[in-house]
């Protein structure tokens, strides 16, 4: 503690860093965030539309038109890292001092880091995401232009795995390696800022590790408000269906007054009429924000009570109850068809994982063809949108856990090697959530299927035949099986209509033909012997068609006229047999009685008569889940499971694990907010924890209440996506940077690289005096004249052997490439593709300046850096680049040995 604390002395801070310190914050950090959250907390309540507007054109339209290749590529870049850190030797590096163990269990700390990292998520889009893709026109094969209804539900749960798998898991990953690196192997406080000393080193104490730490802690904090929100969403219909005690259509609980006839007119985008009342739980945004601060007081108090009491407890429990809840559907649903699907999706993950990884829709999002940007003129494909409410929001929404998670997972994974905390974060917890999506995605679909193929979908004006049963018909009655009578199924074919009669033993008389066990005599060579066969029990299309039935014509003794055939082509009677036809060995044994439907001794023609009709209406379990909100479909999958008190029972337990998940959520949130804005305390004071677990609440109420306004909670879910898909944009350089330092800080720890190797004289960004502005200002005006300069220094290019002659040739030459770019730039208002000449020009300058600064770093052996480094700092920063060059040629000499090889 005493050594951590001397590092964040050297940060801005107020207090004292001992553990029994009333305050201790770093003012820069947590005002700055303070400030920041707040502001917008204010705006959104004031100005709900406006909010709104403005969140929805940053995160869906900028963000998606400039930033997608970025998105999509990052993923792909970490995991490379990560997998090549775990399988190469580095992979044996511990998280802290070699002799340290392990402080939890695995069991322990696989639930507390999975009960962190998916939150209510898990069940939020449980069963709805697999069966949105199996449903939608992204994915769907008409769509596509080929591919089949089988096809489709393979590549809905493997397009949902992308989403929870391995490219999800990898921001937390990154960041808690290189947090638990740093903190326990070389002692340094536990907060984003240190993630990136292998990079910039003491740099981390000033401005930007406050920079770093404040975008933490904003990216948290709008990040766990995301599933905030859409957990207060899904408990609030999920308490709403319990108080009015809806069970498959019907509500049972809500009294039968006519003022009660529109039960649910308080919701969002509803008004009740006159003399008409909502009754009990409404589905609105007060109701959300009501769960959201009785949720937050629950997560309060489990902050307080720290890791070791509240957190741990919390995610033990949350883990049994989803490990319940899931196994219960397993097994209470298509246990086999379940796994068959699993283990079918699995090899479709791995075969396809390379293609989606990479898919950005470049020409899905060029828009419809009558938009004139070259949309598909064959009208195929996704639409331009999904990419952005789906992929780009989840890797927003993962990114902006990062910081929170990565730090949690490194608190608790102290004593681990690096393999098995990569392993533990990335690979266990996606095989669990393919276990976990596979079982609820694949039943999702199921059920999807039952309602697509038994035509309840299709139903027009589907609330007229809704009975109520004995109860209220719910407003989407329409979408439930169980509301049509049996007439009504008969008569509107909603049901199946099978080839055979159905066996009654096998998955409660559906998805197999009863067989008839048929004993009949068979020609074997020359000898007529009995044999047994098993056969479909057929059936008739219709009950008049079954009435009237008649007896094939068998060919009684007296209308035996000729060799007649055996099978008669009117009959669907798989035993038929025509008396008579037979002139082989058993020509003798098949005796009318044998052939007679009348006898009580037949052997052929058991069907002849009396058949059962084919149609089998829908079973009342079945529901068209594609008509229903995203918040009502687990519960509507789980009702279907058996009789109302049971599945009101899984309801509850459902609906406990994830007020459970919930506030787990916003605990681990709170507590590693507090500790980033306290430079890293590990047991920041208690009041401050109360004040970053209320501010977490207040934000989601007030992400929420941006889309009050709206006729449909659509405006609520498109604020909380935005604030996970315009915080995760920043935040994904931070990663990038948090992967090149794990990266570096493994060689280090592992020998390959000197903790104090070489560097420039000066950091790129520090301004030591007024000096050094003077040489900003002559990089900004004259950089040729600078690259000229440190050219002759350090030699190595064309000319080099006439320094004086190399100064002037190539200062000539990049300040004329530099002056074409500037006039170019100027000229954009004669014609705006000027302007594009200009950036290509200056790109051509940045890329020389790029190779120079590799240059240098080569030949004064500075092993801070590489190439790609090279080129970012040319681009971006190009007159700090030329000052850093600059100063390091002038006052430091060029190793012997460099002079000796130019020399030679």
């Amino acid at each position: 503690f005493d050594a951590m604390d001397a590092h964040s002395q050297r940060c801005n801070h107020v207090g004292r860093g001992d553990k029994g310190s009333n305050v201790y914050v770093n003012p820069v950090v947590a005002i700055t965030s303070f400030l920041t959250i707040w502001i917008f907390v204010i705006v959104c309540i004031v100005q709900p539309d406006h909010m709104l507007r403005a969140m929805n054109i940053l995160a869906f339209s900028w963000i998606p038109e400039v930033w997608t290749w970025l998105y999509i590529v990052s993923q792909n870049v970490w995991i490379v890292v990560l997998l090549y850190l775990c399988f190469s030797k580095l992979g044996n590096l511990k998280l802290g001092k070699d002799d340290d163990v392990p402080e939890y269990s695995f069991a322990t700390w696989f639930s507390m880091l999975f009960s962190a990292g998916v939150a209510v998520g898990l069940f939020y889009y449980s069963v709805a995401e697999p069966m949105y893709y199996y449903k939608s026109g992204r994915w769907e094969s008409e769509t596509r232009g080929y591919g089949n209804d089988n096809e489709d539900s393979t590549h809905a749960l493997m397009v949902t795995w992308f989403h929870w798998g391995l490219h999800g898991w990898i921001p937390y990953t990154t960041i808690g390696a290189i947090m638990a690196m740093m903190t326990y192997r070389r002692g340094y406080p536990m907060t984003v800022r240190y993630c990136l000393w292998p990079l910039i080193g003491e740099k981390c104490y000033g401005w930007i590790g406050d920079v770093v730490d404040t975008l933490s802690v904003v990216t948290t904090v709008f990040g766990v408000c995301t599933s905030l929100g859409l957990g207060a969403m899904q408990v609030n219909q999920g308490l709403q269906r319990l108080n009015h005690g809806l069970y498959r259509g019907t509500n049972f609980e809500i009294p039968n007054e006519p003022k009660y006839s529109t039960p649910t007119c308080g919701g969002t985008g509803s008004t009740c009429g006159p003399d008409k009342e909502s009754y009990g739980i409404q589905v609105n945004v007060g109701t959300q924000i009501a769960i959201i601060i009785v949720i937050t007081a629950m997560a309060t108090t489990s902050v307080v009570s720290g890791v070791n009491r509240g957190i741990v407890n919390l995610s033990r429990v949350n883990f049994a109850l989803g490990m319940f809840l899931c196994l219960s559907v397993l097994f209470l649903g298509e246990t086999y068809f379940i796994l068959d699907a699993i283990v079918q999706t699995f090899g479709y993950y791995i075969w396809y994982i390379t293609k989606i990884a990479f898919q950005t829709d470049a020409f899905e999002r060029l828009g419809p063809k009558g938009l004139g940007n070259g949309g598909a003129p064959d009208g195929l494909g996704g639409s331009d949108s999904w990419l952005t409410g789906w992929t780009l929001f989840y890797w927003g929404w993962w990114i902006s856990w990062g910081p929170f998670v990565g730090i949690f997972l490194a608190k608790i994974s102290k004593g681990r090697t690096l393999r098995q905390f990569i392993i533990g974060t990335l690979l266990i917890p996606s095989v669990y959530s393919f276990f976990w999506f596979g079982v609820f995605g694949s039943e999702g679909i199921r059920m999807q299927r039952l309602a697509d193929g038994s035509g309840l979908c299709k139903v027009k004006n589907a609330t007229a035949y809704c009975t109520g049963l004995d109860g209220q018909a719910a407003k989407t009655c329409g979408a439930y099986a169980a509301q049509f009578s049996q007439a009504d199924k008969e008569s509107l074919g909603l049901g199946w209509t099978p080839k055979c009669v159905l066996d009654p033993g096998y998955h409660n008389g559906f998805g197999r033909c009863k067989s008839f066990e048929w004993t009949r005599y068979v020609e074997v060579g020359d000898e007529c012997v009995k044999s047994t066969t098993w056969v479909d029990t057929p059936c008739c299309k219709s009950k008049k068609e079954c009435d009237a039935t008649k007896a094939p014509a068998v060919r009684s003794p007296r209308q035996l006229v000729g060799k007649p055939a055996c099978q008669n082509s009117d009959s669907n009677d798989p035993t038929q047999m025509v008396w008579g036809c037979l002139t082989g060995a058993c020509k003798d044994k098949v005796t009318w009685d044998l052939v007679n439907p009348d006898s009580s001794t037949k052997m052929y023609n058991h069907f002849a008569k009396g058949q059962t009709p084919c149609f089998v209406p829908a079973q009342d379990s079945v529901v068209c889940l594609s008509k229903q909100g995203m918040t009502d479909i687990l519960f509507d999958q789980i009702s279907s499971y058996g009789p109302r008190g049971f599945t009101d029972l899984i309801n509850v337990i459902a609906l406990i694990a994830l007020v459970l998940y919930f506030v787990t959520s916003s605990d681990s949130g709170s507590l590693v907010v507090d500790i980033i804005s306290a430079n890293g305390h590990p047991e920041p004071p208690v009041w401050q924890r109360i004040l970053w677990a209320c501010t977490e609440g207040a934000t989601a109420c007030a992400l929420l209440a941006a889309g009050r306004n709206l006729p449909s909670s659509d405006g609520s879910l498109k604020a909380l996506q935005s604030a996970s898909l315009f915080t995760g944009l920043p935040y994904t350089f931070i990663l990038f940077w948090a992967a090149q330092s794990l990266y570096l800080c493994c060689r280090e720890e592992a020998g390959d690289l000197d903790k104090d190797r070489c560097a420039f004289k000066l950091f790129i960004l520090d301004i030591p005096d007024t000096q050094y502005l003077k040489r900003l200002a002559t990089s900004l005006i004259a950089p040729g004249f600078v690259m000229g300069r440190v050219i002759k220094k350090v030699g190595g290019w064309p000319f080099s052997d006439k320094p004086d002659v190399a100064f002037v040739v190539w200062a000539v030459f990049y300040q004329g490439i530099y002056l074409m770019a500037v006039i170019f730039v100027l000229c954009t208002p004669a014609l705006y593709q000027w302007c594009i000449i200009g950036l290509v020009t200056y790109l051509g300058f940045a890329t020389f300046l790029a190779f120079l600064r590799t240059h240098v770093r080569v030949t004064y052996k500075i092993e801070h850096g590489d190439m790609l480094t090279d080129l970012i700092c040319a681009v971006f920063l190009p007159m700090f680049t030329l000052a850093q060059m600059d100063i390091h040629v002038e006052e430091e000499e060029i190793p012997a040995e460099i002079e000796d090889a130019k020399r030679v």
